[in-house]
């Protein structure tokens, strides 16, 4: 707040050299810049757009935890995790998962919210979903999607695949604080997918 307070201090002192040096144009010269302050924020809110997405994960023998990324579409050479715009009237849960199946078509059960994110263009919700089928044909097919296993949570052996898996992935913020919430939260998620596949499992045989 204050940073943005000193961002009006031109016009707070423009305030002041108009209304005089006395207490009454000290106070018009905080009340502008206060408001230039406020004015500020709200049309930087009323910009940023609102995202979705999403950390498609499956648990494999031994406890191992793997990721899948899709190709990057303004940088192929790199990858990226499934998020896009939230559309009007949609939850920020349904366009996650919405925009995991449109873009690496997978189709699972959604979990924990991961963290949110913020830049200058948008706000960030990411989640976990816990995949229980990878379809053939989806939406954007054309980019390439891979699964990178990262590993056994809390296990030095898996920082070469960490590693690895970091290098694979966008330098965008976004992506490479993504990839840190999900080791971060490493332990909790290998217990909620291998319940998830237990879950899945059990239905199936209904």
């Amino acid at each position: 707040m204050f940073s943005l307070h000193f961002i009006s201090a031109e016009y707070a002192l423009n305030v002041l050299m108009k209304t005089g040096s006395g207490f009454v144009g000290a106070i018009l010269a905080v009340i502008a810049s206060v408001l230039c302050a406020f004015i500020w924020r709200r049309r930087s809110a009323v910009r940023l757009r609102v995202r979705a997405g999403c950390v498609p994960l499956r648990v494999m023998p031994g406890g191992q935890l793997h990721v899948m990324l899709i190709r990057s579409r303004k940088y192929p050479a790199y990858f990226v995790f499934p998020a896009g715009g939230v559309e009007h009237g949609e939850s920020i849960e349904a366009a996650a998962a919405r925009e995991a199946m449109e873009e690496a078509g997978v189709t699972g059960k959604l979990g924990r919210c991961l963290g949110c994110l913020q830049d200058q263009k948008a706000n960030t919700t990411m989640f976990a979903l816990h995949v229980e089928e990878e379809l053939s044909r989806f939406a954007e097919d054309w980019r390439s999607r891979r699964w990178y296993n990262i590993g056994v949570p809390q296990n030095a052996a898996s920082q070469p695949q960490i590693k690895q898996t970091r290098a694979a992935i966008s330098s965008k913020p976004i992506h490479q604080q993504t990839f840190d919430f999900v080791l971060e939260q490493s332990v909790e998620l290998v217990r909620e997918c291998e319940a998830a596949e237990i879950e899945a499992r059990n239905r199936a045989k209904q």
